[in-house]
């Protein structure tokens, strides 16, 4: 594994958000559930530089609930940590910010205004909010008035297609405190469905002066390079993509580095996702993967389910930890011969030893596999 965070070969001038600056241009999101200790320190071992906490309540944090207090498990860990906080109570965002800022360790609070989860808008948080504009203003406020880390604010394109306010919205929330905002271009509606609408995020950049961070439908080097492109934002932001995949966060980076440095004009430049096999069929074990993964083996793959599990367990004992594992165990293995044969393995596995055992096995599988794919191609006529 990478044990340092992206670094880089070419000098590209670092993004800074209020004075806060950061080297690569691929920021994690924050997920739900999934973007905990663990997962962060994968993800930094990998090459990520800036992380995010998974999103949290301030009615949870302000109200001492300790289900949430655990969500924040970042004491002593490798800066730069940033939390993202969900309300729609200016007041509550606002003692949350002041919570979050007295207790140290955190570089950036992003405000959630664009997750989709019915439990999260069927309360007015998330992108419910931004069918009160007026009262998000007053969050951003708030968060602005009792913090001095760099806010940012993120969006989603609106709650409908009929309720596109991103563009009013988002020009609100700078003036109004943030120093950043992030766009995902789907609306509420769409979930994580259909496509994001990069040109939504080539709009926002014509009104906005603070950076500007795109997400969504980021699978490649090229995806990232595309969006860099075509819509001029500062930095792109990968979430679901990276499960089980840390290695998008550097094959991302570098294309981005080459990109600003002006190596490279164009994604057709770059790997995109298209399937292939790595160095030819002469590997032991040789599976599809995509192109920016071709340097990959699938033994260092392997080798990062047992270290990521071997961390969750760290962090949370066996049992939690093999269990929480297993949402980011098929990801790790996905497009490999037997995966959902494993994956149903996984699922009735509790220890860490029959765990190693499980993949030990899986390897040979593959390496059968590989042969008897290189010996038909052999029998191949030419």
């Amino acid at each position: 594994m990478n044990s340092n965070a992206h670094t880089s070969p070419i000098s590209v001038p670092p993004l800074s958000i209020a004075g806060l600056l950061i080297h690569s241009r691929v920021i994690t999101a924050p997920l739900c559930n999934n973007s905990d200790r663990p997962f962060r320190e994968i993800m930094r071992s990998m090459g990520a530089e800036m992380m995010f906490t998974p999103m949290v309540s301030v009615e949870g944090l302000t109200r001492d609930d300790w289900g949430t207090w655990n969500i924040l498990d970042y004491e002593g860990e490798r800066a730069p940590v940033g939390v993202q906080i969900v309300g729609s109570n200016p007041e509550r965002m606002g003692l949350a910010a002041d919570i979050i800022t007295k207790r140290g360790g955190v570089a950036w609070i992003d405000i959630n205004m664009g997750c989709p989860a019915k439990h999260v808008t069927g309360n007015g948080n998330g992108c419910a909010i931004m069918k009160t504009p007026e009262i998000a203003v007053e969050c951003v406020k708030a968060v602005r008035a009792n913090t001095n880390l760099p806010v940012s604010v993120k969006l989603r394109s609106g709650w409908d297609d009929e309720h596109l306010n991103f563009i009013d919205l988002a020009p609100a929330c700078q003036e109004a405190g943030a120093d950043a905002i992030i766009l995902h271009p789907r609306t509420r509606k769409q979930g994580y469905s259909g496509s994001a609408n990069w040109e939504h995020i080539a709009q926002l950049r014509k009104v906005i002066s603070v950076p500007l961070i795109g997400n969504g439908d980021i699978t490649s080097p090229a995806d990232a390079i595309r969006m860099m492109r075509t819509t001029q934002c500062d930095a792109v932001m990968i979430g679901r993509a990276l499960m089980g995949n840390p290695w998008l966060i550097t094959a991302c980076a570098s294309a981005i580095d080459k990109f600003i440095a002006g190596e490279i004009t164009h994604e057709d430049q770059v790997p995109g996702d298209e399937m292939i096999y790595p160095d030819g069929e002469e590997s032991e074990i040789s599976v599809r993967v995509p192109h920016y993964m071709k340097n990959v083996s699938v033994d260092e793959r392997l080798a990062l389910v047992i270290e990521h599990t071997r961390t969750n367990i760290q962090y949370k004992g066996e049992k939690r930890g093999i269990l929480e594992m297993r949402k980011h165990s098929q990801h790790y293995i996905k497009g490999c011969p037997g995966a959902k044969r494993m994956r149903e393995k996984l699922m009735t596995i509790t220890d860490f030893e029959e765990l190693t055992q499980a993949f030990t096995q899986f390897r040979v599988a593959l390496k059968e596999h590989t042969e008897k794919r290189n010996n038909l191609n052999l029998n191949q006529p030419r």
